[in-house]
């Protein structure tokens, strides 16, 4: 079984995710509030938790084990599917959807650094383990 990490923007998270490199349920959903909440985390720059992903070599694909619902917020405002729900930080954003964002917040979210860690050559018994200890 072997670690590495990988620094992903958020642009090319969606990018992997469009062109069937990486995989995630987008059915997997928190309220909009707390979807929103990711969102504002990343304008204001806090580092979201580190997202796991099994590395499939077989057909070279990249299953999240942890960290779905995130990714699917984070997918989900960018595809334009909930409005920004506002913060005290960016309250003139509130109701915007993605592509009614001014152009620099845009930026600010698509290059947002992900951290994920990619596990490889792990059993699926050694798999169950990882996720359980990801619990605690």
């Amino acid at each position: 079984m072997r670690f590495s990490e990988k620094l992903v923007n958020v642009y090319s998270m969606i990018k992997s995710d469009r062109d069937g490199d990486m995989s995630f349920s987008h059915s997997l959903k928190w309220p909009v509030e707390k979807q929103s909440s990711i969102i504002d985390s990343i304008l204001i720059n806090i580092p979201l938790q580190t997202f796991f992903c099994r590395h499939d070599e077989l057909n070279s694909q990249y299953k999240v084990i942890d960290g779905e619902k995130r990714l699917a917020s984070i997918n989900n405002f960018v595809d334009n599917s909930f409005p920004f729900q506002g913060s005290i930080y960016y309250p003139g954003l509130r109701g915007k959807y993605y592509n009614d964002f001014p152009a620099k917040y845009r930026r600010i979210i698509d290059s947002y650094i992900l951290t994920f860690c990619i596990i490889s050559e792990a059993s699926d018994e050694e798999l169950r383990d990882i996720v359980m200890k990801l619990k605690y």
